[in-house]
């Protein structure tokens, strides 16, 4: 081989290299790694169903129970009755506290609706439902009060990659928390009425109003559980469509942004009126000190949504971590590739394209078997950087077989 074209084969790859670690290549293509993510999960959907099987145990649903309303001071439960349970709920230190009914009462009494806001103050994250619809009534059903949340306060996730159409919509709020209590938290879509798109089995984690994506109650406990900001998603409704948070965690959805929950795996569930009239030593306690334990998410909640929405925060936690490998091993990768090249440039133009080729697809295999096995991945920039100035070289300047030593040997003069 031209010893020539071997180095400077090697210089066109460091520069390359060099280019993309050093001279800020990697900024010049910010959605190769996300879009490689993405591949990558779209590959890997079934594993994922397996793995969400088993949903998190880091949520807790506390319940205030209809048949025991006569225990409580009114029904809906009253301000004091949600105190009385944040009091208890606190000495466990949840991550997160999401309420899946909208907290509105009639001819509300500052004297007790202040202090409940008051103790929601002191945790970390708090989270309110709202109530929608998709009536035909339309906007000509709104208040004054609704109609000036839907355009200042409603929360939105932005914009997705693909068409929206498919999501569950509404086009009406009809309650909203309180607006004493709004001011400490986020807030979250509860139910969607009249809305039966998603397929069994799965729950909507994002809804849609005109044009903007909504979250759910849901959607907003597990961000705000994994601290994860709405600048770094990426939601996608076409084939493998998933909501990813970050490069870490990607919750698989379906065409409707739903998650998939399982009926056969239930939450714990912690009876309200045990927190309002504890009794020490009874049985109850103990167990429910147990469920509600340190830093995980409490659903509360008055009816029945209540349970579908911490088993669909559950389901949701429950998708897996994936990790990206360290530089380390991308500069392994790069170096395999090299040593590959090396092969490449031994090689005809035609042969040095078909070989590019198979590096290519041998390196996207096994990017998939290793993330699949282990959900580590690897950017492929370095497997680029190294594979494209290789194929263009070799194209440009194709090595050259040295002819045989019987076709440079003069021919034998003919006997006389």
């Amino acid at each position: 081989m031209n010893p020539v074209r071997l180095i400077l084969l090697l210089a066109a790859i460091g520069g390359s290299l060099a280019w993309l670690y050093v001279g800020g290549g990697r900024g010049q293509f910010p959605e190769v790694d996300p879009w490689y993510v993405d591949f990558l999960v779209a590959n890997t959907r079934s594993k994922d169903a397996e793995t969400s099987q088993a949903l998190s145990s880091d949520v807790v649903l506390v319940q205030f129970r209809e048949d025991e309303k006569a225990e409580y001071s009114a029904w809906p439960p009253a301000p004091l009755d949600y105190i009385m349970a944040m009091k208890r709920i606190a000495h466990h230190e949840p991550e997160v506290v999401a309420f899946a009914d909208s907290l509105h009462w009639d001819n509300e009494s500052p004297e007790f609706v202040l202090p409940l806001r008051q103790t929601l103050v002191a945790q970390p994250s708090v989270v309110f439902g709202f109530e929608v619809s998709s009536s035909d009534a339309g906007a000509a059903a709104l208040t004054p009060e609704t109609k000036a949340f839907l355009e200042t306060e409603m929360p939105s996730m932005g914009e997705a990659e693909d068409s929206i159409e498919a999501m569950p919509s509404f086009n009406q709020v009809v309650g909203i928390p309180s607006k004493t209590l709004r001011v400490v938290g986020q807030m979250g879509v509860t139910t969607i009425a009249g809305t039966s798109n998603t397929p069994e089995g799965s729950v909507p984690l994002l809804a849609r109003y005109e044009s903007k994506i909504v979250p759910t109650v849901a959607a907003q406990a597990v961000t705000l559980y994994r601290r994860i900001p709405y600048s770094v998603m990426r939601l996608r409704l076409g084939a493998g469509a998933r909501l990813s948070l970050g490069d870490r965690y990607v919750i698989p959805l379906d065409r409707t942004a739903a998650v998939r929950v399982p009926k056969e795996v239930d939450v714990p569930v912690v009876n309200a009126l045990d927190l309002l009239t504890p009794e020490l030593g009874v049985p109850s306690e103990a167990v429910n000190k147990e469920a509600l334990g340190k830093k995980k998410i409490i659903v509360i909640s008055h009816t029945k949504a209540g349970a579908e929405e911490a088993r669909t925060i559950a389901a949701a936690l429950s998708a897996p971590a994936y990790h990206q490998a360290s530089q380390r091993w991308e500069w392994v990768v790069a170096g395999v590739t090299a040593l590959l090249a090396f092969w490449q440039a031994r090689q005809g133009r035609l042969g040095s394209l078909v070989f590019g080729f198979a590096m290519v697809v041998l390196c996207v295999g096994a990017g998939i078997l290793v993330f699949q096995t282990s959900l580590i991945w690897c950017s492929p920039l370095p497997v680029v950087a190294v594979i494209a100035p290789s194929t263009l070289w070799c194209f440009l300047w194709p090595h050259r077989k040295a002819p045989r030593r019987e076709e440079i040997q003069p021919a034998e003069p003919e006997p006389a």
